[in-house]
């Protein structure tokens, strides 16, 4: 869910660039392999706001409970 929340609210989380070098063990395991030579890419270093973050984990959760809920009550 903190994956999707990058995506959907950049605001909240500060950038960093790194250097990645990944490999075909890494990319099967979802490992990063931070290096010296590679590619660049830009990972979220610091939560910038985290009672806005929290906030929108839970709704979500809140969220996905509900709909259980009601999935279950038409079953």
């Amino acid at each position: 869910m903190a994956a999707a929340l990058i995506i959907t609210h950049p605001e909240l989380f500060s950038d960093e660039k790194v250097i990645i070098d990944p490999t075909r063990d890494s990319l099967k395991t979802g490992d990063i392999n931070v290096a010296k030579l590679g590619k660049t890419s830009s990972m979220p270093s610091n939560i910038n706001d985290v009672e806005k973050f929290n906030g929108l984990i839970f709704e979500a959760f809140d969220r996905l409970q509900l709909e259980l809920l009601e999935k279950a009550a038409l079953e």
